[in-house]
C-alpha cells in the first residue's frame, strides 16, 4: 500500500490509497460540523463493503446512508461502483462485471461460483438509511427521477437517480415489506449479464446545507459508454457489463492514465446532455 500526505481543501481531504491498478485508488472525505460524506473513487458492493457512505448527527444519535445490493451472491460479486466527489456532492455510477468483480473471487470461492456471476434473477440497489438519527425508512419517489430528500442535522441529504437501464427494462422504485427502499433493475427470469447491451445506474448525491444547490452533474450514454461529469471532473465506463479489466481500462483511458510499460500493466503515469 502506498499513501501520500492528504491534500487539505477546506473541509475536504483526498488521500491516495493504492496506485497498483490502471485507476489508482483514492478516498475522499468531506467533513462538516454535523455531517460527513466519504467515498472511494472505485470499489464494489460485495457484502460489508461501503464505497460511499454518509453520517450525520451526534455520537449517541447518529444516522447513516449508503448504497448496497441485496441481490444474492451473483449481484454481490458483479456490482461495481465508481464515484466522482467534490466536497459534499458526489456522482456515483454502478456498473456490472462479468468475472466476479476483481477478476478473481474476493473470498476464493470455487470456479463454479464465479461461473454464476453473469446470470442474475434479481438485481436491486438499496438506499440504506438507518441509525438512531436516520429518521426512519425512505419513501419511494413518485416518479423515477424525483429526488429523495431527508433533512439531517445542519443540512439535507438528497439522492437523485439520473440514469438507470437493464437491457430494455424500465427500472422502478419499490419499498420492501421490511421498509427498505430499492431501485429494482431486474426481477424475474434469470438474465445473462454478458448478453445485455446496457446495465447501469447513476445517482447524484448531496449532503450539504439545506440551501445548497444540487450537484452540477451530467450523464450521457453513447458509443457503448457511460460518460459522467461533476463540477469539472469526468469519467467514462462501459455501458454494457464487461470484465473487471475492461471496466478499469475504460475508466483509465477517460482519465488520461496510461500503462508505464507493457511488462507492468498495473503501473500508471498521468500524462452532453445536462440533467436538471
Amino acid at each position: 500500500m502506498q499513501r501520500t500526505v492528504p491534500v487539505q481543501l477546506a473541509s475536504a481531504v483526498t488521500d491516495l490509497i493504492d496506485q497498483r491498478s490502471p485507476v489508482p485508488l483514492t478516498a475522499t472525505l468531506y467533513h462538516a460540523p454535523e455531517f460527513t460524506l466519504g467515498s472511494f473513487n472505485r470499489g464494489d458492493l460485495w457484502n460489508q463493503r461501503r464505497p460511499l457512505i454518509a453520517y450525520w448527527g451526534r455520537r449517541d444519535a447518529a444516522g447513516y446512508f449508503h448504497v448496497s445490493t441485496p441481490s444474492g451472491r451473483a449481484g454481490l460479486l458483479a456490482a461495481q461502483m465508481h464515484t466522482l466527489q467534490e466536497a459534499g456532492q458526489a456522482l456515483a455510477a454502478v456498473t456490472f462485471a462479468t468475472d466476479a468483480g476483481w477478476g478473481r473471487d474476493p473470498y476464493d470461492l470455487p470456479a463454479e461460483v464465479r461461473a454464476e456471476v453473469p446470470k442474475v434473477s434479481t438485481l436491486r440497489l438499496r438506499m440504506d438509511i438507518g441509525g438512531p438519527g436516520g429518521g426512519g425508512p425512505l419513501p419511494a419517489p413518485a416518479n423515477l427521477h424525483d429526488p429523495i430528500v431527508r433533512e439531517v442535522p445542519g443540512g439535507r441529504l438528497t439522492v437523485r437517480l439520473l440514469y438507470a437501464r437493464f437491457g430494455e427494462k424500465e427500472a422502478r422504485w419499490e419499498v420492501t415489506p421490511d421498509g427498505h427502499l430499492d431501485l429494482v433493475l431486474h426481477s424475474g427470469a434469470s438474465a445473462d449479464l454478458a448478453a445485455l447491451p446496457a446495465a447501469a445506474a447513476v445517482f447524484a448525491i448531496s449532503l450539504a446545507p439545506a440551501d445548497a444547490a444540487l450537484p452540477e452533474a451530467t450523464v450521457r450514454a453513447d458509443d457503448g459508454k457511460l460518460h459522467l461529469a461533476l463540477r469539472g471532473k469526468r469519467l467514462s465506463l462501459p455501458l454494457a457489463p464487461a470484465s473487471y479489466a475492461a471496466i478499469q481500462e475504460t475508466a483509465a483511458e477517460s482519465l488520461g492514465l496510461v500503462p508505464l510499460s507493457d511488462s507492468d500493466p498495473h503501473s500508471v503515469s498521468t500524462p452532453e446532455t445536462t440533467l436538471p
